[in-house]
């Protein structure tokens, strides 16, 4: 079973941007995250149980980075070595991972045909 968690993308001002999705689609801050001193991580959306979310990241080479691929899409799985098991059937490779950034998430990457990351996510909470 597969689920459509977030959409990220690295932003130029993640006040700005915060702002911007709340006055135009009143989302709220979900979850935030210190990724590193100058990396904050934030999860807009309604508040809704199990919803899709939009992550937004600041980064200090946004500029550069707006004009590259930053688009990731996240999808939960039930077992990531079974996904990665399938990424090898497939004969891809993974992108970046896998990765544990808690005890209770581990992800990977792969690229879509188009270039597109996609993460994929097995939480166990």
């Amino acid at each position: 079973m597969t689920k459509y968690l977030w959409t990220t993308y690295s932003v130029f001002d993640l006040d700005e941007t915060i702002s911007f999705y709340r006055q135009l689609l009143g989302l709220k801050i979900v979850r935030q995250l210190q990724a590193g001193p100058n990396r904050q991580i934030v999860f807009l959306g309604t508040g809704t149980p199990g919803e899709t979310l939009v992550e937004l990241m600041n980064s200090d080479n946004a500029r550069d980075l707006a004009h590259s691929a930053t688009i990731s899409m996240g999808f939960r799985v039930e077992s990531l070595d079974a996904a990665m098991a399938k990424i090898d059937e497939m004969g891809l490779a993974l992108y970046a991972g896998p990765f544990a950034p808690s005890s209770d998430t581990r992800f990977c990457f792969v690229l879509d045909p188009n270039g597109v990351k996609i993460q994929l996510v097995e939480q166990s909470k």
